[in-house]
């Protein structure tokens, strides 16, 4: 067993496709399927289903995927830090272009920037925020760039990012719909999207993939789209509409104030997690691996 058997499988477990995985990681598909052969003879357990419609995993095939995530992650942590130490810390220097999303930009980040800063006093930061869809474009062409997102997954196999990118979803986040405290919306203890999109809604984002991504629960009526998150709880709280929020956004977000709103959980959690993205054409330097590791740090506070 190697470390490349372990990446085709989480692959394939993936994109359900031997053709597709094949595609996104540039290995040749009998490659892959050699490789994964060897596998399943080595450990004498079959982990795939393979029929018409394309592959499944077994039971047994999909706790082998949780553990080969686990190892590759790890493998990743150790191969960071192997970088970093190629060079001092204390000769990091320069500017760390980030490119990051408002939900992060006013929760997180700020505590972010200040823990690098205390141990890397020689590098400065150029921080843009923008929309998920620029900042796909951007990170494609500043090659020595990283991007801070939060991001759901549908939105990601929709646009199929992970073939233009490399992205790499870090945390699951529990969505609520918050509201004035005299919304009607509070008859309900938790409530479907379908519900929600009765009611005018705010929404942080202000390119087509906001629109995109309620698509498959209805009609939305949009009363605001801004990136201005202040903004959009203002509306909010002055009951003219309701709005999405992570629990990053309730718990760290210093524009929202919870004695002006209230907020319920949605129904069948979307699937929307917080990570990064870099360019395809270019391993990330120590000083932003470090900065990721950083970043995974206070994710892990929230």
């Amino acid at each position: 067993m190697d470390l490349k058997q372990l990446r085709y499988l989480v692959e394939i477990a993936k994109h359900r496709s031997m053709t597709l995985a094949s595609k996104r990681i540039f290995i040749s598909q009998p490659t892959i399927s050699n490789a994964l052969k060897n596998l399943e003879e080595e450990l004498g357990v079959e982990l795939f289903i393979r029929n018409k419609s394309g592959i499944s995993m077994t039971p047994f095939g999909q706790e082998v995927v949780v553990r080969a995530k686990s190892i590759l992650e790890e493998v990743g942590a150790i191969q960071s830090k192997a970088q970093i130490a190629k060079k001092p810390a204390n000769v990091f220097a320069g500017t760390l272009m980030i490119y990051t999303v408002s939900s992060i930009n006013h929760t997180i980040l700020p505590d972010i920037l200040e823990a690098y800063k205390r141990q890397y006093p020689h590098v400065s930061f150029n921080v843009i925020e923008t929309d998920l869809e620029e900042i796909v474009i951007q990170v494609q062409r500043k090659k020595n760039s990283i991007a801070l997102v939060a991001i759901e997954n549908y939105i990601v196999e929709h646009y199929q990012l992970d073939s233009v990118v490399n992205y790499v979803p870090l945390v699951q986040e529990r969505m609520f719909v918050y509201a004035a405290k005299n919304s009607p919306i509070f008859k309900y203890k938790s409530i479907s999207m379908k519900k929600i999109l009765a009611y005018p809604l705010v929404i942080y984002d202000v390119n087509t993939w906001a629109d995109e991504s309620l698509r498959p629960y209805g009609k939305a009526n949009v009363l605001l789209k801004s990136n201005d998150m202040a903004l959009g709880f203002k509306m909010v709280a002055e009951s003219h509409a309701v709005g999405f929020a992570s629990n990053m956004v309730i718990n760290k977000g210093a524009f929202f104030d919870s004695s002006l709103v209230s907020y319920i959980p949605i129904e069948n959690q979307i699937q929307y997690y917080i990570g990064y993205m870099y360019s395809k054409e270019k391993e990330l330097e120590a000083p932003l691996l470090e900065f990721i590791n950083i970043f995974k740090f206070h994710l892990n506070s929230i």
